[in-house]
């Protein structure tokens, strides 16, 4: 089967395609990284509240202090499970953009395959013809030396 210009420019395309679907990934990667960042440092500050809310309690805050930092936490609570829900569609899209580099790179490597089997067939019949050529001098001159 001889490798056509058509399938040659079809596997540029996916060679194309499987890049763009590597920076796909990268991009996606970077999000899942930055979600997964934000909501640990918004884990930390609800800490560093509850830790602080706990301290003045010893103090004896008044009712309205109470009150107050009874919203921040439950601000930061509602922060934290946005962040959450970030983080988890961020780990979907990664999954997702994974799946379609798969895709990409199995539909790249298949026509490269294809490529490199018919370059190594016409090897074979370079080689073969080199061959043939060889052995018909070879017969030529012992022909003509009897």
């Amino acid at each position: 089967m001889a490798f056509h210009p058509s399938l040659r420019r079809l596997l540029r395309l996916r060679r194309s395609l499987e890049r763009q679907e590597e920076m796909k990934l990268a991009m996606v990667a970077g999000r899942l990284h930055a979600a997964q960042a934000g909501l640990s440092v918004a884990q930390a500050t609800g800490r560093q509240q509850r830790e602080q809310v706990r301290a003045d309690l010893e103090g004896q805050l008044s009712g309205a202090e109470l009150h107050g930092a009874d919203w921040l936490q439950r601000a930061a609570a509602a922060r934290e499970a946005r962040m959450e829900a970030d983080v988890e569609a961020a780990r979907v899209a990664h999954l997702a953009q994974c799946q379609a580099l798969l895709e990409r790179t199995r539909e790249r490597k298949t026509l490269a395959t294809l490529e490199s089997n018919h370059r190594a067939a016409q090897q074979r019949e370079q080689t073969r013809r080199e061959q043939a050529d060889q052995d018909e001098a070879f017969l030529r001159l012992k022909i003509d030396r009897s």
